[in-house]
């Protein structure tokens, strides 16, 4: 994932991520194909977080 000048440049207390999903195209529902998506994105907003949260943020984290 590539972040551009402007996000790795930020100094300040805090951001906000907002992140959207969506699946395009028609398909018949399915329980499994509804979890299927959400796992999907959920896996890409997670690497976009990763790839923009700092050490510090993950460490406060975990506290």
């Amino acid at each position: 994932m590539r972040v551009t000048e402007k996000f790795v440049s930020y100094t300040g207390i805090s951001a906000i991520l907002d992140n959207d999903g969506f699946v395009e195209g028609r398909e018949a529902f399915s329980t499994k194909a509804v979890a299927d998506h959400l796992d999907a994105i959920h896996k890409v907003i997670g690497a976009a977080f990763k790839t923009t949260a700092t050490p510090y943020a993950f460490a406060a984290w975990d506290k």
